[in-house]
């Protein structure tokens, strides 16, 4: 054969051998599309036009073209939403017809755009006009089985835990971390608000509130880092924490009320089940106010970069509808 086009069909065989291989070898799914687009180059491309492949391939722009190939066989094999890499998308929890169900949220939207090597996306806390909310809760949920009031009420909790998780992600992938102290503060916020949620599924409440306590007190501190005048106390107190940034230019926000929060002993005596955990409804409006107040204590870091909110960025990829020819050595 002279010439390979970019149709699925002329490497399809290659990469379902790939894949088994890969897949003996234990790699997760979401890893896959690039591995298989390597194994495939360095075995089975010898050339490409006149430049003759070696150990450099990672390096050429013409790769990109490989793994876009690789992903778009992958989708077609396994689906999109399975190729997500875990950090792509920020785990919560909603509650529907009185059960928690876990909430996947992407952090970043992104949509094709009109140019065929572009991708648009947007550092945005809102929903966008493409996306689907309920499309974010797994296992999937028929909506439609709902009656109309709880159905409404549903789907505005689920926008407003995805608003504001997308608002904590934002508000501390751009925010200064740059000293050691406030990585050590910043870098496990999002893991217990995770955490917290799991265990809110898991009907283990007690813990949920631990975790979501902490997340609380870790944001503060950061902002208290941030503020440098301000000495931080050894302390899980989150109101002291609360009143101290305040003191160092916290603004006071409407939709946050500290005072819906445990208080530090109560938040570890909920860990040690030392008192009885309250009901699913009320560790959820637990879960909601800190995710309230963590949000606005995220928007108020001071930062190392800034995104308008609803800015498109734009990244090149390589486009799956450009096919080159690819030459084999006469």
């Amino acid at each position: 054969m002279d010439e390979l086009s970019g149709d699925l069909h002329v490497f399809g065989p290659y990469w379902s051998l790939i894949d088994e291989s890969l897949s003996n070898a234990g790699e997760p799914i979401h890893s896959r599309p690039m591995l298989a687009a390597m194994t495939f180059v360095k075995y089975f491309v010898l050339s490409v036009g006149e430049e003759i492949v070696d150990s450099s391939f990672l390096n050429k722009s013409w790769f990109g073209h490989f793994v876009a190939l690789s992903t778009r066989w992958y989708e077609e094999r396994y689906g999109s939403p399975i190729l997500a890499q875990p950090d792509q998308r920020v785990e919560g929890v909603v509650l529907i017809a009185g059960v928690p169900m876990p909430l996947f949220i992407p952090r970043v939207p992104s949509w094709p755009s009109s140019h065929p090597a572009m991708l648009n996306i947007s550092f945005t806390s809102q929903i966008m006009d493409h996306e689907n909310p309920c499309d974010w809760v797994t296992p999937v949920v028929d909506f439609s089985g709902i009656q109309e009031v709880d159905r409404q009420r549903t789907i505005s909790e689920t926008c407003t835990t995805a608003r504001l998780l997308r608002k904590i992600c934002h508000g501390l992938m751009l925010s200064d971390l740059t000293s050691e102290q406030l990585r050590t503060q910043a870098e496990t916020i999002e893991s217990h608000l995770e955490n917290g949620a799991r265990f809110i599924r898991n009907r283990q409440f007690g813990v949920a509130i631990w975790e979501v306590h902490l997340a609380i007190e870790k944001s503060l501190k950061v902002f208290l880092i941030q503020a440098a005048s301000a000495t931080i106390p050894k302390t899980h107190n989150i109101r002291e924490l609360f009143q101290m940034a305040h003191s160092n230019g916290l603004p006071i926000a409407s939709n946050v009320d500290i005072c819906a929060l445990p208080t530090a002993a109560e938040a570890i005596g909920y860990r040690y089940s030392e008192i009885p955990e309250p009901n699913v409804k009320d560790v959820m409006s637990i879960y909601a106010a800190a995710l309230r107040l963590i949000a606005h204590v995220a928007s108020n870091l001071t930062r190392n970069a800034h995104c308008n909110q609803i800015t498109e960025k734009q990244l090149f990829i390589q486009a799956l509808s450009w096919h080159p020819k690819w030459k084999q050595p006469a």
